[in-house]
């Protein structure tokens, strides 16, 4: 390996303390590299919502899939074993309830955390009663949403 600039090197200029100047983040990549992101699947019917949330908590630091549908909720929550799924409750062909009770009834997908949202506060029961973790009230800002989730996150860490 060539040396480093004298500029960089220690024994020359005590302000660099020490650093490889010819790797000077390599321990440090190595790290990050090792670490993954939460993956999340958002579950909405409304295109906006799928791209808007989406966008958003990728910025947070999710990695994100989306999909339009109920069943393709349960398809990929099977398939890619996300870390947090969250599902809108009214969605075309099976709903959110009826998604969220597959995934709970599914071996594979039973422990994976369900977190649903809706407009409509009665629903906030059906959601409990078919295995949700938890429920998000729409609408909701991008903000508070973000913050659940990472809350969510942290809680489930922490146990």
């Amino acid at each position: 390996m060539p040396s480093a600039p004298a500029a960089c090197r220690p024994d020359v200029n005590p302000g660099c303390k020490g650093m490889d100047a010819g790797r000077p983040f390599g321990r440090r990549l190595l790290t990050m590299g090792a670490m993954s992101r939460p993956r999340v699947l958002l579950a909405d019917d409304d295109p906006r919502v799928l791209s808007v949330v989406s966008r958003y908590l990728d910025l947070e630091g999710y990695e994100m899939s989306t999909v339009s549908d109920g069943e393709a909720a349960v398809r990929i929550a099977e398939a890619d074993r996300p870390d947090l799924i969250i599902l809108d409750i009214m969605m075309p062909g099976i709903d959110g309830i009826e998604a969220c009770r597959r995934i709970r009834a599914n071996a594979a997908t039973a422990q994976t955390p369900v977190l649903m949202f809706s407009a409509l506060s009665e629903e906030a029961e059906a959601a409990r009663l078919a295995g949700a973790d938890g429920m998000l009230p729409k609408p909701f800002n991008l903000p508070a949403l973000a913050e659940a989730v990472k809350t969510f996150f942290a809680t489930r860490t922490a146990s």
